[in-house]
């Protein structure tokens, strides 16, 4: 294998999905560039992946999206490698059962021809981090409503949107880090168990916007969506946006997180089916930003399902960097960003919330003297 190539390599030498690399466009490498011939298919597909498998989970549910029919969907808690079990709260569940529980009924009932019952359950089986439960759904997002809550002055995050309209600097901070073992990490190294440490330390590399605690337990489930209304003092800059679980004692618990390369802000409605705001990432649609104008601009998290346990808060932080994960954008990330707060556009993120009473998967109890990965 001396000759192959490192793709983590040769994607960071690109600036756009269309880019030639080794004589072929990169669109071409991935599934949305066949989507047509995709839909058309009837071929049972089932897809495994993980909330914190790099993007390989919102890759999953864009796929079921997309062609809804003969697709199964799970996502657990792990990250791209094996046995890699990643709940923040280490619910039992988390670790029951072994994931070829997962894909041998399938195989059975689509190669065997069993008639098992897997293709008369729901589509999509998921794990919810710190409730310790895996639940059905036959649509994604589960059954809920998108919960708006805005930045605030001071670094509140409201449900109710402020009048008055200000706006705080984002400058570029090259501290600013998710860290080293991170769904990203795990792509490359799989080996290395991916663990997101206390960001409480990260708050100072960035900007924050905090809820205050909740009275009731209340769960996420789909893609949050953050708007922000910004202006740019250079021509290009990325932002990072981190969705997080700020416990009683201070401690801060990364869930999901986005990211975006002002670059391409322009958005498309002709490719696959989106969660979130789609883009092409092409050379024909990128767009440098003018410095002083002001954009608004929306982007996704990535996909996850969490409780928020009652007496805890929201929190947004957004960063201009991701030092042991991301490139930087620029020759020294130099510029900063003013995000606008208030007034009739205002910065803002949207929550899936999840309705109560969604029906339980009751996964098998791992054998003994078995694997249980």
């Amino acid at each position: 294998h001396r000759g192959n190539r490192y793709p983590d390599a040769a994607i960071g030498a690109l600036t756009y999905r269309d880019s030639p690399d080794n004589g072929h466009q990169g669109f071409l490498y991935s599934p949305a560039g066949y989507i047509d011939e995709y839909r058309a298919t009837q071929t049972p597909l089932l897809l495994v992946s993980g909330w914190a498998d790099g993007a390989y989970q919102l890759g999953a549910l864009r796929k079921y999206r997309s062609r809804p029919a003969h697709t199964w969907v799970v996502i657990g808690p792990w990250s791209h490698g094996p046995g890699a079990v990643t709940d923040p709260c280490a619910g039992s569940l988390a670790f029951r059962g072994r994931r070829s529980d997962l894909t041998i009924p399938f195989f059975n009932r689509f190669l065997k021809g069993e008639a098992n019952g897997f293709d008369e359950a729901p589509p999509i089986r998921y794990y919810t981090y710190c409730a310790n439960e895996w639940k059905y759904a036959h649509s994604w997002p589960p059954e809920g409503s998108m919960k708006r809550f805005s930045f605030g002055s001071l670094g509140t995050l409201v449900p109710q949107l402020s009048r008055e309209e200000t706006a705080v600097e984002l400058p570029y901070d090259d501290l600013a880090t998710s860290g080293g073992a991170t769904r990203w990490v795990s792509l490359v190294d799989w080996r290395r168990k991916t663990r997101y440490a206390d960001r409480a330390d990260q708050a100072e590399h960035g900007v924050g916007f905090s809820s205050q605690p909740m009275a009731d337990d209340v769960t996420i489930s789909g893609s949050p969506v953050i708007s922000l209304s910004l202006e740019a003092l250079s021509k290009d800059a990325a932002v990072f946006a981190y969705l997080e679980d700020v416990a009683p004692d201070g401690s801060v618990t990364y869930i999901t997180e986005g990211q975006l390369r002002l670059l391409h802000r322009a958005t498309t409605d002709r490719l696959y089916d989106g969660y979130s705001p789609v883009r092409s990432f092409s050379e024909g649609t990128a767009r440098e930003l003018i410095p002083g104008e002001r954009y608004e601009v929306s982007f996704g998290l990535y996909p996850i399902s969490y409780r928020f346990a009652a007496g805890h808060r929201l929190q947004v932080t957004l960063t201009r960097a991701d030092a042991d994960n991301f490139l930087p954008i620029g020759p020294s990330g130099e510029g900063s960003l003013l995000i606008f707060i208030g007034g009739a556009s205002g910065s803002r993120i949207q929550l899936p919330i999840e309705a109560n009473g969604r029906p339980i998967w009751e996964r098998s109890a791992p054998q003994p003297g078995k694997d249980k990965r």
